[in-house]
């Protein structure tokens, strides 16, 4: 009967010991994410509760959990909770330090940051419907103008506007402007020009393309023997610290007004004449504003006019018309610009930016420097070339500090 007894109560202790075993949990883990994540919702709930010592306690106990590793809190966030506060002094001395970015304190190092969560939009959002009162508070503590201004000046800019971004940003500029007017000096300078005052402005560089029209002037006896030729063209120009170097191609039409020698036969009055006209040319902009651009330039090209002929009758006229010559040019260029639009661009060289894309209308003047030459015909006269297009153009853009 004994071991039947003992047995039994084996039995039952292998059972209870094999319960305990499968009621065992396995012990918590202790995540730095998962603590920072957790802090960042309890101080949510103290920021909507109103709980002005419990937001401090868990600001605090929150920024212990912060090393070079991991990020609890984002700046945009302490400042405002700080505004809320009214602990101005927090952000005035962080600002002084130009630290907007903490995702990384070393070129080397990456942080982690803190899972996504509700804590930064309902700062925002709540803080934008106070900002007036959160204004009348700066406005009343016991800080110099020059703090005062910069709080409220950084104040908007933290809370942005999402349904107006571009009249939002004119206006930063414009208080960033007047703050940086009324203290140049100011500690919180170098903040207001690297991160409150955005404002780009047009580089030196950049490129064009433009169609165009016009008439090629003649002098001298060549109104004899041609009426005014017309022309249409392409080009495009480069420009590199105010440098512009172009590529014009032009070709033109005209007819003769009297009958004229070639080897062949006479070429008749009334012919139709095809002319060319390519250059290279050099210059640099004296004038470049937002409405007109205008620029000298020098050119070398080709310059020619010949029959207007079917390649069957082109024997016939051979030796008429200008012979075509190395031609030397002297002019302007110059645009008038419409509004600019600001884009994103990509460039083959790797290169990622902003730049004004620009339609102007694009007018010029050239005296063209060619001998005329004709094997039959002596020349007497000049050329001149008057121009008028479209160019579409564009400039890099670079931030003004």
């Amino acid at each position: 009967m004994r071991p039947i007894v003992l047995l039994f109560f084996l039995i039952l202790l292998m059972q209870i010991g094999f319960a305990q075993k499968n009621d065992a949990r396995p012990a918590p883990v202790n995540s730095r994410s998962l603590e920072i994540s957790k802090s960042r919702s309890q101080l949510l709930d103290q920021f909507l509760e109103n709980d002005q010592l419990g937001v401090m306690l868990g600001l605090d106990r929150i920024m212990m959990l912060e090393d070079d590793d991991y990020i609890a809190l984002y700046p945009v966030e302490y400042w405002l909770l700080s505004y809320w506060a009214k602990d101005y002094e927090v952000i005035l001395s962080s600002c002084k330090r130009l630290r907007l970015d903490s995702l990384t304190k070393g070129k080397q190092i990456i942080r982690i940051p803190p899972q996504q969560d509700y804590l930064g939009p309902k700062l925002i959002e709540k803080l934008t419907a106070s900002r007036d009162s959160l204004i009348s508070q700066i406005n009343t503590a016991s800080l110099t103008d020059e703090e005062k201004a910069f709080l409220k000046l950084n104040l908007i800019y933290l809370l942005p506007d999402p349904a107006t971004p571009a009249a939002q940003q004119q206006q930063l500029n414009e208080l960033a402007d007047n703050f940086l007017a009324h203290y140049s000096e100011s500690d919180y300078a170098g903040f207001t020009r690297e991160f409150i005052r955005i404002r780009y402005q047009e580089t030196r560089n950049g490129s064009s393309y433009f169609l165009s029209f016009g008439k090629f002037l003649f002098t001298g006896n060549l109104v004899d023997y041609y009426k005014q030729p017309t022309f249409f063209g392409f080009g495009f120009d480069i420009v590199r610290n105010n440098w512009i170097y172009e590529l014009d191609i032009d070709i033109s039409f005209t007819k003769t007004k009297t009958d004229m020698p070639s080897d062949n036969e006479l070429w008749p009055k009334n012919s139709k004449a095809l002319g060319g006209y390519v250059k290279l040319a050099v210059g640099k902009y004296l004038l470049d504003t937002k409405k007109l651009a205008l620029a000298p330039l020098a050119g070398i090209g080709i310059f020619g006019l010949d029959p207007n002929t079917n390649s069957e009758e082109a024997n016939k006229y051979k030796g008429a018309g200008i012979k075509t010559s190395i031609a030397g040019s002297v002019g302007f260029t110059g645009d008038l610009k419409f509004k600019p639009k600001q884009s994103n661009y990509n460039s083959f060289s790797g290169y990622r930016g902003q730049q004004n894309s620009i339609t102007s209308l694009r007018f010029g003047y050239e005296y063209i420097a060619t001998p005329l030459k004709s094997k039959y015909l002596d020349y007497s006269g000049t050329v001149h070339k008057v121009t008028l297009g479209i160019a579409f153009s564009t400039r890099r853009l670079q931030r003004s500090l």
